[in-house]
């Protein structure tokens, strides 16, 4: 537990005085403390750990650039911007909060999927991005918080934005990192997938539905909702609309954003919702008519996610609203299922089981608490299935995805290298030691590991800056190959004409791959043989395919529906043939050097808490007899950005007994 000290003062004085006092900032001495940086420009001041020094060269080659784009999206400049950066943690997320003081926080660990979208050429410019625009958004000065802001401190005129609807503010965001980025959920085939499933089955959402979050799918909806209805916002009426809008409510926010939207598109909110639905109603018109194959997983609101195919049938990982997360142990004829393990996982992929199904490997989350803002971890644990024991691998975090070998001999996972990840293996018999790292490259990240029967090679998505291609691993000779890109494009709804990517490939036999890909304009499974090299589209489905096992003559393809993730099934045979643009290209798996960005002149970050706000504030007070008396006063507070060090104050004037009451309480915190 970090440690955490509390010191409270009180005084009152029984004749009015002037008080002024100083607030003495405290250090801890601890050797075993993080050393804190600071690194200063015109726009930005970034706060870290001294081992994020890469995290803030690599934001410091774009920083400006997004800061220009995003404040004139808003129309409206702002003053120098906090960001502060956390590495250690296995959760890659960011945040942006009005509390005192408000700032920007950034994970800088890359995501263990490529959710949001593989054309991302820089997880860090995406973060920055979206959470720069909650920054710009809750500092648009004009209005009333404006001039609350500047007088009683920048947190209380940021709280406007709680007068906006989530799917608005989260919108804005979206389009953002879709239009100032190279990735961006804008261009995800899997984030459409969340609005096109309902909108195909007749069963979209309603507009009021869209404004807050459900247990049901689409989970996150405000965000699904707020994507496409700010994107058809500024394809009707230009980027002008934004500050247009944004202008208006900040003037008078507390009836929220429907006037403002009403006055200057020339219609209410609600109409535009209407309307762009039918619009991609419309759009999807020719998907509907792809034929859907064999439902294979409950029709109820839950999601089934591709199984680990074994003698004792299939494992997979299976969540729902009245269940606890688990990996279950499920039947495609009869759909019957029973728990193998209840836990929930890291995500989706990070979970496999050897061919006789008695051994299981996961990764599940966890929670160090020894870091600063109890840092999400991932690691990876042995299920025993016969006996029912786990054995923990990992214990230090930082690990997805395993992968267990047929004969459960050895496990390759993928692991956290910075912004990057690794592909690692440990051999399971009697063996603690670290694992040995199997291929790594700077900037490269990987996903969604396979092997292939035999042992002797994997596949994963390999993903470097954007180029995403499926890689082929000799296990033998550390040989890797990436494989060409098929000649299918697409256009995702809101994005530009691209090549498509490939995602999650699995081996269906030592010369055959089956991975899902975006080209032709939806996603589809590939079957891919590796001698000949030659592609076949052999899986659609009218919302998107999105991966997919073989089990004898079955093709077993995980889709999305308006109730979530399920299964499907289809024959497995000849498909239409796909071109590919080259030949494989060989390289070695040795790890090179990174390049070198600009170093940040960094100084030593102080954690001191200076004011951060003031306000009016009344109080109560007992008397000779238990009579209550009225005090006016003011009150203040502070913190350091890492929230080592808060403070709050309080001094009030009672004018029926002349007198003045101080309160004042320091907290302090390692890490």
């Amino acid at each position: 537990m970090k440690d955490r000290r509390v010191f409270r003062f009180s005084l009152i004085c029984s004749r009015p005085i002037v008080a002024l006092f100083l607030v003495a900032w405290l250090a801890s001495a601890a050797s075993a403390e993080p050393v804190w940086l600071r690194a200063d420009t015109d726009r930005f001041r970034f706060i870290y750990t001294d081992d994020q020094q890469w995290a803030v060269d690599e934001l410091l080659l774009f920083a400006d650039e997004i800061h220009d784009s995003v404040t004139g999206l808003f129309g409206t400049s702002i003053g120098r911007v906090p960001v502060v950066l956390y590495g250690r943690s296995d959760l890659a997320n960011g945040y942006y909060t009005p509390a005192p003081p408000q700032h920007v926080a950034l994970y800088t660990v890359t995501p263990s999927l490529p959710w949001m979208g593989a054309r991302t050429d820089s997880w860090l410019r995406l973060l920055l991005t979206h959470e720069l625009t909650h920054y710009v958004q809750a500092n648009f000065r004009p209005g009333v918080f404006g001039a609350l802001g500047r007088m009683f401190g920048s947190s209380i005129g940021a709280l406007d934005i709680g007068f906006a609807p989530l799917w608005f503010t989260e919108g804005l965001a979206i389009y953002a990192e879709t239009e100032f980025t190279s990735g961006g959920r804008g261009s995800d085939p899997f984030f459409e997938m969340e609005y096109k499933a309902p909108i195909i089955a007749g069963s979209m959402f309603s507009f009021a539905q869209a404004g807050y979050d459900s247990h049901l799918a689409p989970r996150g909806r405000y965000y699904t909702a707020g994507g496409f209805l700010i994107d058809a916002l500024i394809e009707r009426h230009g980027e002008s609309i934004v500050t247009a809008v944004m202008a208006d409510f900040a003037r008078f926010p507390f009836f929220g954003i429907w006037g403002p939207i009403r006055r200057q598109t020339g219609a209410p909110m609600r109409t535009h919702y209407r309307r762009t639905v039918a619009d991609l109603s419309e759009r999807y018109r020719d998907d509907r008519c792809i034929e859907r194959s064999t439902l294979l997983t409950p029709s109820e609101r839950s999601d089934y996610h591709l199984p680990s195919i074994t003698d004792r049938g299939w494992y997979l990982y299976r969540t729902r609203p009245d269940a606890v997360p688990a990996i279950v142990r499920f039947s495609p004829d009869s759909g019957a299922e029973s728990t193998v393990i209840a836990v929930p996982l890291t995500d989706h992929a990070s979970f496999s089981a050897t061919h006789d199904g008695s051994m299981v490997a996961f990764a599940s989350p966890g929670i160090d608490r020894t870091q600063p803002l109890a840092a999400p971890t991932s690691d990876i644990y042995l299920l025993d299935v016969d006996s029912g024991s786990v054995r923990r691998l990992t214990t230090d975090g930082g690990y997805y995805q395993p992968l267990l070998s047929p004969d459960g001999s050895f496990l390759i996972a993928v692991a956290r290298s910075r912004d990057a990840h690794r592909i690692v293996r440990w051999y399971i018999a009697g063996s603690d030691s670290d694992p040995t790292i199997l291929y790594q490259s700077p900037s490269v990240r990987t996903y969604t590991p396979s092997i292939a029967p035999d042992a002797t090679r994997i596949a994963f998505a390999h993903n470097d800056r954007g180029d995403q291609r499926i890689a082929i691993l000799d296990l033998i000779d550390g040989q890797i190959t990436l494989l060409p890109p098929l000649a299918v494009g697409g256009t995702p709804h809101g994005g530009t004409p691209h090549g498509g990517k490939p995602y999650g490939p699995w081996f269906a036999d030592a010369d055959t791959l089956l991975y899902a890909h975006d080209g032709g304009g939806t996603l589809s499974v590939y079957e891919h043989r590796l001698s000949s090299n030659e592609v076949r589209r052999i899986a659609t489905d009218p919302v998107g395919a999105i991966g997919a096992r073989r089990d004898g003559d079955r093709l077993v393809v995980g889709v999305y529906t308006e109730h979530g993730y399920a299964l499907r099934s289809a024959s497995y045979g000849p498909g239409d043939p796909v071109a590919v643009h080259e030949e494989p290209v060989p390289q070695r798996a040795a790890a090179t050097a990174a390049a070198a960005g600009p170093s940040a002149t960094a100084t030593r970050y102080d954690h001191a808490a200076p004011p951060a706000y003031w306000l009016p504030t009344v109080a109560l007070s007992g008397g000779v007899a238990d009579f209550d008396y009225l005090g006016i006063g003011a009150q203040s507070g502070g913190a350091d950005y890492t929230g080592r060090n808060e403070w709050i104050a309080q001094l009030v004037y009672f004018p029926v007994v002349s007198q003045i009451g101080f309160d004042a309480r320091w907290t302090t915190r390692s890490g």
